[in-house]
């Protein structure tokens, strides 16, 4: 088969535009539609450049038959979900935590690690189990909240705490920059992997991030591969896990005695209303509307009303987030990796099985912060222990 035949159908199963390609690689578009017409040779340089954007080997593009690429993870954001169409930037984030997923468990394989399972209920959407979770989540984590030392807001702390909950049992949670039009975070589970959890950095507060894990995490429950924005809920899957999400970080019980003892001037105005509540729970502001209008202080029109302003003036749902100081890069690329797969590095160096530069190569920590944030994850798997 012709290489241009197979540039060009390569892209279009990846879903990705000529433009989005052109602004990847630095080939300029008209380039590229002279490379897919045949009328142009890409150069080995070239070839190598599309073949990164594509996820694919360069040899591919010499083949004689066009390649089976994997279907794209199913887009939760639609009606019926059918595979997503991320940019390039977009799918790179995927294939960067689906190769970390691989790693930790080749990792997990080589040194016979066996996660503990400290989940004791069964787990499934319902809310009754997202109030058994909140209940033994809390039960191991209050002897243990102090050693583990979590900076930042008490939002940001139950993200990390729920976090290393959910990576002590042999899972992965990555936590990272990605465009926000394509998903605010999904969930995978590869074959030769260990299943993972993605929260996009860049979107809104904290709170809205720690929404998107326990969302995530009840995609994970039910075995739902796939990207998502909790706040974007058209099917029945994103209404069940949002419910899980909600219960899980604000009960229903605590939610109204919380918003029955408000000072009355706090409900004059939905803007008062939602921060107010917003301020002394878990929940984001725009989780916290929904959970009011499903406990009927809030109607669904005023929810509307108001949620027209955030979109017209996102500030109003974004975190001032401090730059982090040159001491703590580390423990901001831990945040990033994760504490399982940064920790299995350790010890897999410890016993020979690998060496530093490949945890560089293969989780993509530089040589530079290794021991700090080997110590630092070692500190915090050895508190989770105990």
């Amino acid at each position: 088969m012709e290489v241009n035949k197979i540039l060009r159908q390569v892209r279009e199963q990846r879903q990705f535009s000529i433009a989005q390609v052109a602004d990847r690689t630095g080939i300029s578009a008209g380039r590229l539609e002279d490379f897919e017409a045949g009328s142009r040779e890409p150069s080995y340089n070239q070839l190598t450049a599309l073949a990164g954007v594509y996820g694919v080997a360069p040899y591919i593009f010499a083949s004689k038959t066009l390649p089976n690429l994997e279907p794209n993870l199913p887009d939760f954001r639609q009606e019926r979900p059918r595979p997503a169409a991320p940019s390039p930037r977009g799918m790179h984030r995927i294939w960067a935590v689906e190769n970390a997923s691989e790693y930790t468990k080749q990792l997990m394989d080589a040194l016979g690690f066996k996660p503990e399972q400290l989940t004791r209920s069964k787990p499934e959407p319902t809310i009754d189990f997202a109030r058994k979770l909140r209940a033994e989540f809390e039960e191991w984590l209050q002897p243990r909240f102090d050693g583990f030392q979590f900076a930042g807001a008490s939002e940001q702390k139950f993200l990390a705490a729920f976090r290393l909950y959910f990576e002590f049992q042999g899972n992965l949670v990555n936590i990272n920059d990605a465009p926000t039009a394509d998903y605010t975070g999904f969930y995978a589970d590869p074959e030769v992997g260990i299943p993972s959890i993605f929260v996009n950095r860049k979107i809104y507060s904290k709170k809205a991030q720690l929404f998107t894990l326990l969302h995530e995490y009840c995609h994970y429950i039910i075995g739902a591969e796939g990207i998502s924005d909790p706040f974007v809920s058209r099917n029945s899957t994103e209404a069940v896990c949002n419910r899980f999400a909600a219960e899980f970080l604000a009960p229903k019980d605590q939610f109204i005695d919380l918003v029955e003892h408000l000072p009355k001037d706090r409900f004059q105005s939905t803007d008062r209303l939602i921060k107010a509540v917003s301020n002394r729970a878990l929940l984001s502001m725009h989780a916290t509307g929904i959970r009011l209008v499903e406990t009927g202080y809030l109607s669904q029109s005023a929810l509307n009303s108001w949620l027209a302003n955030v979109f017209k003036n996102p500030r109003v749902e974004k975190d001032d987030e401090p730059e982090v100081a040159g001491g703590h890069v580390h423990a901001k690329r831990l945040g990033e990796l994760g504490y399982l797969p940064t920790f299995l590095s350790a010890a897999a160096i410890k016993a020979r099985i690998i060496d530093r530069h490949d945890v560089v190569v293969g989780l993509g920590l530089a040589d530079s912060i290794q021991d700090a944030a080997f110590d630092l994850a070692q500190r915090r798997f050895d508190r989770a222990a105990n």
